[in-house]
């Protein structure tokens, strides 16, 4: 059964969600807005082929450009809006963390590190992705409702798109544990190293210790590479099933207007909503693997670790031992002059 969290992790978690829930959802109404108004563009493409050409008027054509760009300048505010909140939140949630985060959270380079991992996803690209792949839905019902056979089609190419990128995540997940497991050690070794003044070179121990440094990066970059290769390889196959997808939708719309079943204008319609509903299908493997770190660093933020007890003083008690040097001397370590000669003690 797993352990419970620490009631302060609940509480801090709680306070971050309750400080993060205005802007989030103010970002989610922003994305409704965005999605929405994208809809401009098959709209203005439809009634420019449904009225424009058959009346010839260059009056109506001047007007529903207007309206097209005002909808468009629309969508970049609504656009930028988002991303304004999104940074927000993320500044918010840097400045919670930093001044919340428990004591024995661990050190100060790793929260730095987690920080500025946090940060980058909240205020980046893979936040908006996952703001926009809900309305893949919104897409696909449209396109069900031109016609049964362009829903299908971009659904089949949505569905194996997001099966790709679930595969490349399940198989992922484990050697991504690895390599934060990995470079929490490195980290430690590392910082051990850099802290020695000579005492480990002194025990003869430096050299093992910075051959398995060595050994220990070599091993996490070909963990990295594989990584790196399979998300790769899933993102090429995610794009060649967009572009599929893409242009199957845009032939099934020319079967379909010469069989009379769809106007000219609707099938260019149906292939602007079929890139807009598969677009973000494409994006979200990298959007999953940073909210994956994203995640990560949270908890590492989050989660109390136990303080360390303060060390009581030692006191050393003579049971009839003894050290008597005559004559000795003290050589420093990568020195070849003695320091000191002719030392006597008992």
């Amino acid at each position: 059964m797993p352990a419970k969290p620490p009631e302060q992790d609940v509480a801090l978690r709680g306070k971050l969600r309750a400080a993060l829930a205005p802007h989030l959802g103010l970002a989610m109404v922003f994305s409704v807005a965005v999605n929405t108004l994208f809809l401009a563009s098959p709209l203005y493409m439809m009634q420019l082929y449904g009225r424009v050409l058959n009346s010839r008027s260059l009056e109506t054509l001047a007007s529903l450009s207007v309206v097209l760009v005002l909808a468009l300048a629309a969508m970049g505010a609504a656009d930028a809006a988002r991303g304004r909140l999104l940074a927000r939140a993320a500044s918010r949630a840097e400045r919670r963390l930093a001044q919340a985060t428990p004591e024995g959270a661990g050190r100060q380079t790793e929260r730095l590190r987690d920080l500025g991992v946090l940060r980058g996803f909240l205020s980046g690209t893979g936040a908006t992705t996952l703001c926009d792949a809900p309305f893949t839905i919104l897409f696909l019902c449209l396109l069900f409702l031109l016609h049964p056979l362009l829903g299908l089609v971009a659904t089949l190419g949505a569905v194996t798109i997001l099966a790709a990128v679930m595969v490349g995540r399940w198989m992922a997940a484990a050697r991504e544990r690895r390599i934060a497991a990995g470079e929490a050690e490195l980290r430690d070794l590392g910082g051990m190293l850099d802290a020695d003044r000579g005492d480990l070179a002194a025990f003869g121990a430096r050299p093992g210790l910075s051959a398995r440094l060595t050994g220990g990066v070599l091993a996490l970059g070909g963990l990295r590479q594989s990584v790196d290769e399979g998300s790769a390889s899933v993102g090429a196959f995610t794009r060649t099933v967009r572009m599929i997808a893409h242009s199957a939708a845009l032939a099934a719309g020319a079967v379909l207007t010469l069989d009379g079943q769809l106007a000219p204008a609707a099938m260019l319609a149906a292939a602007i909503l079929a890139g807009r509903a598969l677009g973000p299908m494409e994006s979200l493997l990298g959007a999953l693997r940073q909210a994956a770190a994203a995640r990560a660093a949270l908890d590492r933020l989050t989660v109390r670790r136990p303080a360390a007890a303060p060390a009581s003083p030692v006191r050393r008690e003579a049971h009839g031992a003894a050290v008597d040097a005559r004559r000795a001397l003290v050589v420093i370590p990568g020195v070849r002059r003695p320091a000191l000669r002719g030392v006597s003690a008992s």
